[in-house]
């Protein structure tokens, strides 16, 4: 349009280039590169993996980083603000995590991004380790008082990842091989010591009358979790016991990966639609098929890629990515011991 109508051409530059003495910040986007005097009222230009392999200059440059996925180079006084005087082209890679509001706030110095400018444009770590006790026991007290949560692991920012579970819920936990559905059900365990945990194999699984003998020994259902593991190899018999015991306990997490015929499990059939999941490694909305997902967490990648434990949580439409920690340091026994005390 601006090449078609030079004067509002003129209007424009005039309006960007006062923006600092009007007192506003503008954020724009573009197809092409700025050029001319309009490349000099740019503070900041975020450049995208396919416009850096499009430019020839850029690219033919070894020390111009080549974005990964969804992963932006930055360049201009937002990049001196994130990596310091150093003499680089382009900063390390990012994501564009926050809304246009927060990095208008970022570049103006507001004082509520002071602690740490960085932030926000901040990629998620690929690995955390498995909190201790204390931390763990301070999360549930300031973030959990009233006990409705089910803590999961770590969101971006290192803070506690939580997802609310009605007593009695159901909650799938989906992924594909080796993306760690069995390590994020033993993390369960640990991150919430002051329930206990029923364990159930498909790799080697009960039938119908164990599973009821096993769900009628435990002695407080309401504050202990079933854990189900490859769902796909429980029996339907089994299945249908769990559907009419589980609603006993505090939740019930069942771990799959999907098949073909999972229409043909009772558990899943009754899940279809729900509100509520664990998705690992999703490559896809299509991955999460089972509830309502309607989108991919923009920050769930590090260096464009999924590693072993990220995932997505799903509440009632809202989507979080988070990460499984990597270790467990204690035992559950000594976990529950310490927290009772």
């Amino acid at each position: 349009m601006l090449m078609r109508d030079p004067q509002t051409e003129s209007y424009l530059y005039d309006v960007l280039a006062q923006s600092y003495r009007e007192g506003y910040q503008v954020v724009f986007t573009s197809a092409l590169p700025l050029r001319g005097r309009f490349n000099s009222v740019a503070y900041s230009t975020l450049l995208s993996r396919r416009f850096v392999e499009s430019d020839l200059l850029r690219k033919s440059s070894k020390s111009y980083p080549l974005p990964n996925a969804t992963h932006f180079a930055i360049e201009g006084g937002l990049n001196t603000a994130l990596v310091g005087d150093v003499p680089l082209e382009a900063s390390t890679l990012c994501p564009v995590v926050t809304s246009c509001e927060n990095i208008i706030e970022l570049q103006s110095g507001n004082s509520n991004f002071s602690c740490d400018k960085s932030l926000s444009l901040r990629q998620f770590p690929q690995t955390f380790p498995m909190p201790q006790l204390e931390t763990i026991v301070m999360w549930h007290r300031g973030y959990n008082a009233q006990g409705t949560h089910i803590l999961c692991g770590y969101s971006r920012t290192g803070d506690p990842s939580f997802l609310q579970a009605k007593e009695g819920v159901f909650i799938p936990v989906v992924g594909s091989r080796a993306s760690g559905k069995t390590h994020f059900l033993s993390a369960l365990r640990m991150l919430n010591p002051h329930l206990g945990a029923l364990y159930i194999n498909g790799n080697t699984p009960p039938d119908a009358q164990k599973i009821r003998q096993m769900c009628k020994s435990v002695q407080d259902p309401e504050k202990t979790l079933i854990l189900i593991d490859d769902l796909a190899y429980i029996p339907t018999a089994a299945q249908q016991v769990l559907l009419e015991l589980g609603p006993r306990f505090r939740a019930v997490w069942v771990a799959y990966t999907p098949w073909a015929r999972w229409h043909s499990s009772p558990i899943l059939t009754a899940l279809s639609g729900c509100s509520r999941a664990v998705l690992l490694a999703p490559a896809s909305i299509s991955d999460g098929d089972i509830c309502s997902l309607h989108e991919i967490p923009r920050d769930m990648y590090t260096e464009g890629m999924l590693p072993a434990g990220r995932g997505a949580l799903v509440d009632a439409g809202r989507v979080q990515a988070f990460q499984v920690p990597d270790e467990v340091y204690q035992s559950a026994h000594n976990a529950v011991q310490a927290y009772q005390e």
